[in-house]
Formats: structure tokens, sequence, C-alpha cells
């Protein structure tokens, strides 16, 4: 039998403050400022980030890209983008990353200005708690 999955649910809100765009994140096992997620076992998981109702009618999801500092390719087996929410599926397999964080950097751009992307910082997520046995 498979292990359960962890449905991780990530609210996004972002705001202009002093001429800056400022990203927070509501969830159960998320930062709120940092946006980092501590995994909750070592089962797969299921990241979504979804924008807010007042930050969806400004701003829409476009893309997202791996870290360039914290790249785990080979957990990712699944991105979906849409318009309001980004999908991920980490397979958080023991072994390979260890407890290694990874992340992503979510892309939105404002629905009145396709051409001007908005990047997230880093948001992290950690492989946390347990200890993980070697890979194979």
């Amino acid at each position: 039998m498979p292990d359960p999955l962890n449905e991780i649910n990530v609210t996004v809100t972002i705001a202009v403050q002093d001429g800056d765009y400022v990203w927070s994140y509501a969830g159960d096992v998320t930062n709120p400022s940092t946006g980092l997620i501590t995994l909750p076992n070592n089962n797969p998981a299921k990241i979504t980030y979804a924008l807010c109702p007042e930050t969806a009618a400004q701003y829409s999801f476009c893309f997202v890209n791996l870290s360039e500092a914290h790249a785990t390719t080979r957990q990712i087996t699944f991105i979906k983008i849409d318009r309001t929410s980004i999908t991920i599926h980490d397979e958080n397999l023991p072994g390979y990353t260890g407890v290694t964080p990874f992340g992503f950097r979510l892309i939105a751009r404002s629905r009145g200005n396709i051409n001007a992307p908005i990047v997230s910082p880093d948001p992290e997520v950690i492989n946390e708690p347990g200890p993980r046995p070697p890979c194979e």
C-alpha cells in the first residue's frame, strides 16, 4: 500500500509596500513571512499554492521555476499551473535528498500588465522530520 499523500495547501497574498512586491503565505505547515514549508513526515506531498481572492483579482500565476540554489528535480514529478494556483507533486523519496531543502520561485503577473513578472522570494520545502534511509 502506498504511503498516504501529504496535501499541503498554501494561500498566497501579494501586496505592494513602498513600491516593492511583498509575498505572504498562509497554511498549516507554512511560515507566513518566508513561505517555508516543513513536511510533516516522509510521505509524498502535493503542494498547492493558491492566490487569495483579493490577490487573484489583480494578479495571476504564470510560471514556477525550481530554485537555482535548492533544486531537486528528481523528486518533482508533476507541476500544474493555472491562473490562480500552482500544484507541485513531490515524491519525497527517502535517500535521494535526505533533509536537503528545496525551493521554488513562483512567478505571477499583474492582470493589467502581462509584461511585468513578479518573482517570489525563494520559499523552501524542508524534508523533516525523522531520519531518512540512504538510497539503494
